[in-house]
């Protein structure tokens, strides 16, 4: 029964950690953008 417990739990962690990473990618995106634009505006 323990065991079921763990994996139920894991399952749930995988599901969060790749909710994460599609924000990341998402900010990351966003982020570049405006990294480009101080830079235009740098040089």
């Amino acid at each position: 029964m323990g065991r079921e417990k763990i994996k139920r739990e894991g399952d749930e962690l995988e599901e969060d950690l790749v909710l994460l990473e599609k924000e990341l990618k998402r900010g990351y995106k966003k982020s570049r953008k405006k990294r480009k634009k101080k830079w235009s505006k740098g040089w």
